[in-house]
C-alpha cells in the first residue's frame, strides 16, 4: 500500500512539472509577442508622428509660396518640378531643427495667372511632397465690375511702383502739338511733333511695355497725345503717377487736349502705386481714351470732357456734359499684390 502511494505521488509530481514547464513556455511566448507588438506600435506611432510633422513642414512651404506670390511676385523664380532646381528653400531653423522644405512654382500653360506649387518637406529621415494649384481672388482683372467707384474702406490690390526706378518731378505736355508715347515712331518727326522717351522699355512675358514714372502729369493746351505702336507688336504705355503732398490736381487733363483719341484704351493705363491718394481732373473739352487705376484716389470729370476706358477710384464726380464709357479688358500688371489661394491640392 505504501509503495502504491509513493508511486502515485511520483506520477503527480511529474505531471505538475510538465504543466509548469508548459505554462512557462506559453508565458515566454506571450511576453515576446507582447513586446514585439509594443515595439511595432511605438514604431508606427513614431512614423505617424514624423509623417504628420513633415506634412506640416511641406505645407509651410506652400504658405510661403502664397505669401511671396502676393507681396513679391516678380521675385519668385518659375521652376518646374522635378526637372529644375527649387524656386526657393526654407531658411535655416525656420521650421525647426532637422527640418526644411524646398518649393517649386511655375505658371499653368493654359492660364499663366494660375500657379502650380510643389513643396517637399523633410523631417529627419522622413520626406513628404505636397502639390497644389493656386489662383488669385482678383483674377478677373482690375476693371471688372459694374461700378467704377471703389468707395471708402473697400479693399483692392495695391500696384507697386516700377522696381529700381525713381519718379521724375513731372511730365508736362502743354503745347498745341502732337506728342508720341511708347515705341519710337518710324521715320523722322515733322514740325509740331515730339517723341517722349519712356523711362524704361520693359519685357513683360511675351510683350514689351513702355513705362513712365512721374510725380505729376499735366496734358493741356490742345496737346494731342498719340500712343505709337509697331503694328506687328503693339507696345502698351503704362504711366505711374506717385503724386505730391498738398498738390491738386496731381493728374490734370484739360484745354481741348486729346489723349489717345480713337486709339485702343487697353494701350494706355495710368497706375497710382501703393497706398497713394491723389486727385485726377479731366476738364474742358479734353478726351481721354485709356484706363486709370487709383483705388484710394479721387477723380473729377467736368465740362464737355469725355473718357473711354476703365476706372477704379475711391470717388468719382461727373459734372456738366461730361461722358464716361467703361471697358473691362485690362490685365493686372506684373507685381500687383494679388491674394492667391489654393484651389486644389493635387
Amino acid at each position: 500500500m505504501l509503495k502504491l502511494t509513493r508511486s502515485v505521488m511520483r506520477g503527480e509530481g511529474g505531471a505538475a512539472l510538465v504543466v509548469t514547464l508548459l505554462v512557462a513556455v506559453v508565458g515566454v511566448v506571450a511576453l515576446g509577442a507582447t513586446a514585439t507588438l509594443a515595439h511595432g506600435t511605438l514604431r508606427s506611432a513614431s512614423q505617424w508622428r514624423d509623417a504628420g510633422a513633415v506634412r506640416y513642414v511641406a505645407e509651410s512651404g506652400i504658405n510661403e509660396a502664397l505669401y511671396r506670390l502676393k507681396f513679391n511676385a516678380l521675385g519668385v523664380s518659375h521652376r518646374v518640378y522635378p526637372s529644375d532646381p527649387p524656386s526657393f528653400s526654407s531658411n535655416s531653423g525656420l521650421v525647426g531643427d532637422g527640418a526644411r522644405y524646398d518649393v517649386w512654382v511655375w505658371e499653368d500653360v493654359s492660364n499663366p495667372v494660375v500657379k502650380h506649387i510643389v513643396a517637399v518637406g523633410v523631417q529627419g529621415s522622413t520626406r513628404q511632397l505636397v502639390q497644389a494649384r493656386a489662383r488669385p481672388l482678383q483674377e478677373a482683372g482690375p476693371f471688372v465690375g459694374d461700378n467704377p467707384v471703389v468707395g471708402p474702406g473697400a479693399y483692392l490690390p495695391f500696384v507697386p511702383p516700377p522696381a529700381n526706378l525713381d519718379p521724375v518731378y513731372s511730365l508736362r505736355l502743354t503745347s498745341p502739338k502732337t506728342y508720341y508715347l511708347g515705341y519710337p515712331p518710324p521715320g523722322s518727326l515733322g514740325k509740331g511733333e515730339e517723341y517722349i522717351t519712356p523711362h524704361r522699355l520693359q519685357q513683360v512675358g511675351d510683350r514689351m511695355v513702355a513705362i513712365y514714372y512721374v510725380n505729376l502729369l499735366t496734358i493741356d493746351s490742345r496737346a494731342n497725345v498719340v500712343i505709337c505702336n509697331d503694328p506687328a507688336n503693339p507696345v502698351p504705355v503704362h504711366i505711374w503717377v506717385a503724386g505730391l503732398p498738398d498738390y491738386q490736381p496731381d493728374v490734370y487733363f484739360a484745354g481741348q487736349s486729346d489723349i489717345n483719341k480713337g486709339g485702343d484704351p487697353t494701350r494706355l493705363v495710368i497706375w497710382v502705386p501703393g497706398e497713394a491718394s491723389i486727385n485726377i481732373n479731366l476738364e474742358g473739352q479734353s478726351e481721354f481714351v485709356g484706363c486709370i487705376y487709383a483705388p484710394l484716389s479721387h477723380m473729377y470729370i467736368a465740362g464737355q470732357a469725355a473718357m473711354v476706358g476703365g476706372v477704379r477710384v475711391a470717388t468719382l464726380d461727373c459734372q456738366g456734359q461730361a461722358t464716361f464709357q467703361e471697358i473691362e479688358d485690362i490685365p493686372w500688371p506684373d507685381g500687383a499684390y494679388l491674394d492667391y489661394r489654393v484651389v486644389v491640392y493635387e
